[in-house]
């Protein structure tokens, strides 16, 4: 039945529908049910191609949990989404810890998954950053040292 009333949609706007059930979802789940929800909302906003920052935002949010289950390759896919819709200028604007937080996830999920070359790359992205401190780029830090 889902799939009959699936084929109905036009496949150019089946992502379009997707993301705008996602940001439905987004706007009406109550925190906890935001959290328990989170791959599925995630998810669902990926389908589109908006550069959107609250979508960054949910990415992230996947992203972390997602360490958290050791769910490491979704991890690093749900940041590099995350990174992909940042605004070019993230690193120098209002979404710089944003920014740094993705690149930090994104590189522990790609080391964790043996992506080195990968996560060398975020590391090297986030060490550029003259306007961050020795602290903000701990993480990655922690990551070059455990590859070593």
């Amino acid at each position: 039945m889902q799939e009959a009333a699936m084929s109905l949609i036009p496949s150019h706007q089946f992502a379009s529908l997707q993301q705008d059930v996602g940001m439905i979802l987004l706007d009406e789940l109550q925190e906890d049910d935001l959290e328990a929800s989170i791959f599925v909302v995630a998810t669902l906003l990926n389908a589109g191609d908006s550069r959107n920052v609250e979508i960054a935002e949910i990415n992230l949010r996947a992203s972390e949990r997602a360490m958290k289950m050791a769910a490491f390759s979704s991890a690093a896919k749900f940041a590099t989404k995350g990174i992909d819709i940042l605004p070019l200028d993230s690193w120098h604007n209002n979404f710089q810890h944003l920014t740094l937080s993705l690149y930090s996830v994104c590189a522990e999920a790609e080391c964790y998954s043996a992506n080195i070359k990968k996560a060398e790359y975020y590391c090297k992205e986030v060490l550029k950053q003259e306007n961050l401190s020795m602290l903000d780029k701990r993480r990655v830090y922690n990551v070059l040292i455990e590859n070593r």
